[in-house]
């Protein structure tokens, strides 16, 4: 993988270098045709000129595809080697055409092909090149100062002597070994640096892929979390809702009050009591619904309950319509950590139809313990008359027998006449036919 990735660095690096290269030769041909114009170079080194730059332009595309195609490392050294060589041949033949030893102020082309060589190169290829270029130059020198290639000085130069010649190519190539030491401490210096920004890279990559699976695990934690809250929340509404229709629904009444005896709560069963709706409840104090006879008794409770006492009691409420209704009060207090009396939770059943049956309960218990007496008094011996039947009471007065039991009961008397008296009365009468 790393050395699919060191190919493949090489092949964008000569790529890319290409592309200067045309942008280079470009330039360099419209500067040659201006030298060409204003008679400073003859025609057919202008021509030298154009076909040299022409051939750096194209050469190197058909050696890039190579390079693409190759997977061996040595292979790719030798191409990128290869490409660089023929670059600085051609740059030469560019100082040869224009003048040759006087041209050697084109000699920065080096200088600029040596420092991007010593940024994306490796180390000792700056090194390779700057003295490839100071051959090349050398080979120039040899060639043209033995005649084997023509001189091809400009018109407007004169001829510079051999010793002269010697000191400015070794000048230069001077020159361009310290070109290749600063492009090559240079290239070290960004490639340091670039390793220590892989390696911050690598390790913030680290960092982040740490991050992103502790974010992940607590995102997993939140969404169960979540689940168990949602259920959570369910339940405690299934809870209410339960609650809430038990509250509804029940036969007694349930009220809520602070300590001041305020309703805080009322369920419907209790505001129907009362003969109001809940929301007319709500904020008002209970007390202002007693009645004037319970109105000590509900303060003694008060008191009770500020006091740490509790109680089942009887209120008697006066509805909206004025009628009173009477309620057994079941209440539960609530109390805070230091003993103080914050409230109370209070069940109040109805139960007026339960008093009104006692009182007529009580009614009749106290109408038959009358007549119990009354029995009684007609179950002690009666003085009467053998004769005539009178009974005397208590006062001495002798009374009828039916006037006295009348009297002391609630017996009543019908009369009549029997068989035998009629008879002895009124024996001419046939009241009663035999048979």
């Amino acid at each position: 993988m790393a050395e699919d990735i060191r190919l493949s660095r090489i092949y964008t690096n000569h790529y890319q270098g290409a592309g200067l290269r045309a942008y280079a030769c470009l330039f360099m041909w419209f500067f040659a045709l201006g030298a060409y114009f204003i008679d400073v170079i003859r025609a057919f080194q202008f021509m030298g000129i154009s076909l040299t730059l022409l051939c750096l332009t194209l050469y190197c595309y058909p050696i890039l595809i190579t390079l693409k195609k190759t997977k061996r490392r040595t292979t790719s050294n030798f191409i990128s080697y290869l490409i660089n060589l023929l670059e600085l041949i051609g740059y030469t033949v560019i100082i040869y055409f224009l003048g040759g030893i006087n041209a050697l102020w084109l000699s920065p082309i080096y200088v600029v092909l040596i420092f991007y060589i010593g940024v994306f190169e490796p180390k000792k290829l700056p090194f390779i090149i700057a003295s490839s270029s100071s051959f090349c130059l050398l080979v120039m020198m040899m060639l043209e100062h033995f005649e084997i290639i023509p001189s091809q000085t400009p018109l407007i130069a004169s001829v510079i002597p051999v010793m002269h010649q010697v000191a400015i190519a070794a000048t230069v190539m001077v020159y361009l070994h310290v070109a290749a030491y600063v492009s090559h401490y240079i290239g070290n210096v960004l490639k340091n640096n670039r390793k220590k920004l892989r390696s911050l890279n690598l390790e913030l990559e680290n960092q982040v892929l740490e991050r992103t699976n502790h974010l992940k695990e607590l995102n997993l934690s939140l969404i169960e979390e979540v689940k168990a809250r949602k259920k959570s929340i369910i339940a405690l509404k299934n809870s209410e809702n339960r609650y809430r229709s038990l509250v509804e629904t029940m036969q007694e009444g349930l009220v809520e009050v602070d300590a001041n005896w305020v309703m805080t709560f009322v369920n419907g069963r209790f505001a129907g009591m009362l003969g109001y709706r809940n929301n007319q409840l709500i904020g008002r104090k209970i007390y202002a619904f007693v009645s004037e006879a319970y109105k000590e008794a509900a303060k003694r409770e008060y008191t009770r309950r500020w006091q740490g006492e509790t109680g089942k009691y009887e209120l008697e409420l006066v509805r909206s319509d004025g009628k009173k209704i009477t309620v057994f009060c079941s209440p539960k207090p609530s109390y805070s950590p230091e003993g103080i009396y914050l409230g109370s939770l209070g069940v109040m059943t109805d139960i007026t139809e339960l008093k009104d049956v006692q009182k007529v309960l009580s009614e009749e218990r106290d109408r038959l313990k009358d007549a119990l007496s009354t029995v009684k008094k007609l179950g002690d011996l009666l003085p009467i008359c053998s004769s005539c039947k009178k009974i005397r009471d208590d006062q001495g007065y002798w009374n009828q027998i039916e006037s006295y039991i009348e009297e002391h009961s609630e017996t009543e008397f019908s009369h009549g006449i029997c068989p035998e008296c009629a008879r002895a009365l009124y024996p001419d009468i046939e009241v009663y036919k035999d048979g």
